[in-house]
């Protein structure tokens, strides 16, 4: 057969079926008459079959990021590992060999190679066998959201907080999700973007389940893409009267008994009462006794639950207090290891004044961190007395609180 026929028949394989039918009749009035092109007429169907060109029918998911696990459908592909292809502009980037994870006649499935930029590229399966190209499935490339700034960057929760960016949901499509992040946390409190959600701007309430004072990261979610922004420090501040705990380092680890005040500082018309539940690691401590504050206040509670980590105290009075006031005093055994830490952290269930109005609180955690005993030192002189310009000797050991050498 010769070349310049191999090459009509190989373009007979990347024609539509209308084209390529056309050709076929003008080929058959070429060769019309003749004895070795009646046979050659008989090959050439076979032939150009066994050169047509794959047909990519699906592509799965339509988009996502760079590296999003994409799936192809259709027929031809060939039984030998070929190739995908990606086009964007002028960029074509092609994922073959250990990059595809699934290859047969039917299906394949590889990952969006990195060096594309967000939007639409061309996907298309190549079968290494026939050496043709399928036709092409669109594919979107996502990118995550950019956020630039929020405004305020600091308030109690009910602030409402502008972010401002790129990439952010498009009006009309689904809304997208804000993020509140405590420092120290990994579990975000999730909030829905403003109904006035833009490409470039989004408005979200700090939610009411924030609590304490502290820095919060707020990102935001595109729902489309899938993909978080990072984030920007948000100060979260008080958003009424503080409720808190100290701070203590515990010395002496199985020996220590601890007692927490809790205190606040009420303005007029005063507080009349609470509820509010203390909770901690009861690996490092455990609430024992719970004593009556300052003004009168002498809580109900239940130690109950104390082995597990908890304790709720109550307490009301018929006038409201003013000023700064000791709620209760919790009393703990120390019964963690050294190093060991736990917060104590207050829930505050209510605060009431004298007409049983709500007084907003900001509660403040406290810690306790188990530190090692210090040691003991026990010196004797020799002599016992001595001349002027003379010298006196010191010996003796070094122990712990236990009576026991330290080396």
């Amino acid at each position: 057969m010769s070349t310049g026929f191999s090459i009509w028949l190989a373009s007979v394989g990347r024609m539509t079926p209308g084209l390529a039918r056309r050709a076929w009749v003008r080929l058959r009035r070429v060769l019309a008459g003749s004895l070795a092109a009646s046979l050659m007429l008989a090959l050439i169907p076979a032939m150009a079959l066994a050169g047509s060109a794959p047909t990519l029918s699906s592509i799965a998911p339509t988009s996502g990021p760079v590296g999003t696990t994409l799936t192809l459908s259709g027929s031809g592909f060939g039984t030998v590992a070929g190739s995908v292809y990606f086009t964007q502009g002028s960029t074509t980037l092609k994922q073959t060999g250990s990059a595809l994870t699934l290859w047969s006649d039917a299906s394949a499935a590889t990952t969006v190679p990195s060096g594309l930029s967000a939007g639409s590229v061309a996907v298309a399966v190549y079968n290494s066998t026939t050496g043709l190209l399928s036709n092409s499935q669109n594919f979107t490339v996502t990118t995550a959201p950019t956020l630039s700034s929020i405004n305020p960057t600091s308030g109690p929760v009910g602030t409402s907080v502008t972010l401002s960016g790129s990439g952010f949901e498009s009006p009309g499509t689904v809304a997208g999700s804000v993020y509140f992040t405590p420092s120290g946390s990994t579990t975000p409190v999730v909030v829905p973007a403003g109904t006035g959600e833009t490409n470039t701007s989004a408005t979200a309430v700090v939610p009411n389940s924030l609590t304490g004072t502290g820095t919060v990261g707020v990102a935001i979610y595109n729902a489309t893409s899938g993909l978080l922004s990072s984030s920007l420090p948000f100060t979260l501040t008080c958003s009424g009267v503080s409720v808190s705990t100290g701070t203590f380092v515990v010395v002496e680890p199985g020996q220590t008994t601890l007692t927490v005040p809790i205190t606040t500082d009420i303005p007029s018309p005063g507080l009349a009462g609470y509820t509010l539940t203390i909770t901690y690691d009861p690996s490092v401590i455990e609430a024992t006794a719970v004593s009556a504050g300052s003004d009168g206040w002498s809580p109900t509670y239940n130690l109950n639950s104390a082995t597990n980590g908890s304790i709720a105290l109550t307490a009301a009075q018929s006038s409201g207090v003013i000023g700064t006031q000791t709620l209760a005093n919790v009393t703990f055994n120390v019964i963690g290891s050294v190093g060991q830490k736990t917060a104590i952290t207050l829930t505050v269930s209510s605060l009431t004044d004298p007409n049983f109005n709500p007084i907003a609180s900001c509660p403040q955690a406290g810690e306790v961190t188990v530190v090692g005993a210090p040691a003991h030192v026990t010196l004797t002189a020799s002599p016992t007395s001595v001349l002027t310009g003379g010298q006196v000797v010191l010996s003796g050991v070094v122990s712990d609180s236990a009576g026991d050498l330290l080396g």
